[in-house]
């Protein structure tokens, strides 16, 4: 009875750890900017989910209200271009499979979309590392107007806790960058060989105490 006890205890645990690594979009993220944001905008709405339908997810599509983006505060100076970027703050370290870009698309501004980015890493917030090379973003569609889709990136499961996204040029505003939205998705965890082993120890005890039952019933069989 023990031994079925133990078993039935270690694939609780297993369950219940394959029930906490579920990949899915990490919440609470958080970004500066380096570059400021125009009075009429907020930081905050890059990161927040504002303007995305149906809610926040990889498929959600991203509203053209104004409202719901973020654009930088150049002050009228083409200083941006090349040379400033935003640090998303995680909220903690997580193993990273993707990021989701959603373009900057309102009404007939797209030309201050970002197009050419890089991506950096940390486990700390201060020292980043290359994450990817250059990479360009796709310009939002104009004509029809419609709510923008996400442009995804894999990111190879890097782990991290800060990810910083240098924008290199946009598509021919003066001086104005901006997007949307950015979510980042975590990997799937794979269970710890801690838990692994010990369903796997539940299960051959279990099956230890089976060939003993059929043992004690075989002899209780066999006439004296």
């Amino acid at each position: 009875m023990r031994a079925i006890q133990l078993a039935v205890a270690c694939a609780a645990v297993l369950i219940a750890t394959a029930g906490e690594v579920k990949a899915g979009i990490i919440a609470g993220v958080t970004a500066t900017s380096s570059g400021g944001t125009f009075p009429t905008y907020s930081l905050s709405n890059l990161t927040n989910g504002a303007g995305l339908t149906p809610s926040i997810s990889t498929t959600a599509t991203h509203s053209t209200l104004f409202s719901d983006m973020w654009l930088n505060d150049s002050a009228g100076t083409d200083s941006c271009l090349g040379g400033c970027n935003l640090t998303f703050d995680l909220g903690g370290t997580y193993s990273l499979s993707d990021i989701a870009i959603w373009q900057y698309d309102y009404d007939v501004d797209q030309n201050r979309g970002v197009k050419d980015f890089t991506l950096e890493s940390s486990s700390d917030g201060i020292s980043f590392t290359s994450l990817l090379g250059t990479t360009t973003l796709s310009i939002a569609q104009y004509l029809p107007i419609t709510n923008e889709p996400a442009q995804i990136f894999a990111l190879g499961n890097i782990t991290a806790s800060h990810v910083r996204l240098n924008y290199l040029t946009n598509y021919g505003a003066p001086s104005l960058v901006g997007l949307s939205e950015v979510q980042f998705v975590e990997a799937a965890a794979i269970p710890e060989p801690y838990t692994i082993a010990m369903f796997g120890i539940g299960l051959g005890v279990m099956g230890l105490d089976s060939i003993r039952r059929r043992r004690r019933e075989q002899k209780q069989a066999t006439p004296a």
